[in-house]
């Protein structure tokens, strides 16, 4: 549920508050399976838009809590669903349409997050695992009126903790990304609707660790992906 308003100037602010829940795959050792954990959002934002649509702005900040978080017990080897997660968290985006051809998208947040509650005492108060505190990321793309569009991307993915004591960090890492379009209609009316395009994450092909769940279960980031597609619109 939310509310918004929008002000003449463009200017929008706006409340939500939302709730969710997720099935929990992992066995409880019983004939009776674990619940599905629960959250609930609080989120308060502004929004603010150009009147020709060529500028969009919206920053937000929410409170998260997440509950029926399973928790591991180091004495008994097992599983306990007393575990909750507390995340506050600040979120920025944006994009621009800067004139002759040139466009700009960009975001990034940050996060506090805590366990607020488990079955083992010395995890209590540390951020939880595989949870980057800082992700950003920004695309600038040219639109050529020959039909062709060119866009470079760079993407942030900051620091981690590698296991729920907290007792090692997974490094940040920077990626870069390529797409490339073009519009075939362009070359003539009966090929209008149809495009063509080109995709490459990972441009540099960088070797990192994307997250650690354990000093023993951590896992490589993806690597250099090239993909090509067409897609035609009627």
């Amino acid at each position: 549920i939310g509310a918004l308003y929008t002000f003449a100037n463009g200017i929008a602010p706006y409340i939500s508050f939302a709730t969710s829940f997720e099935p929990v795959t992992e066995s409880s050792g019983t004939s009776t399976p674990f619940d599905p954990t629960e959250a609930e959002q609080l989120e308060l934002g502004v929004k603010c838009a150009s009147d020709d649509g060529r500028f969009f702005a919206q920053a937000a900040v929410f409170d998260l809590e997440q509950t029926g978080v399973l928790s591991y017990d180091p004495v008994t080897f097992s599983y306990e669903q007393i575990g909750r997660i507390k995340t506050k968290g600040l979120e920025l985006e944006g994009r621009a349409e800067l004139g002759n051809g040139w466009s700009l998208i960009g975001s990034a947040s940050w996060l506090d997050a805590e366990v607020a509650e488990t079955a083992n005492a010395a995890e209590l108060g540390n951020s939880p695992a595989r949870l980057p505190d800082t992700t950003a990321a920004l695309w600038a793309k040219y639109t050529a009126q020959a039909g062709y569009d060119v866009a470079l991307g760079i993407r942030y993915i900051g620091t981690s903790q590698g296991d729920s004591a907290n007792s090692f960090e997974v490094p940040s890492t920077t990626l870069y990304d390529l797409a490339l379009g073009y519009d075939f209609g362009k070359l003539s009316p009966a090929y209008e609707g149809l495009r063509g395009q080109f995709n490459v994450q990972n441009l540099t092909d960088e070797f990192y660790t994307a997250s650690c769940a354990s000093a023993y279960a951590c896992f490589v980031g993806a690597e250099r992906t090239v993909t090509a597609s067409i897609n035609y619109k009627f």
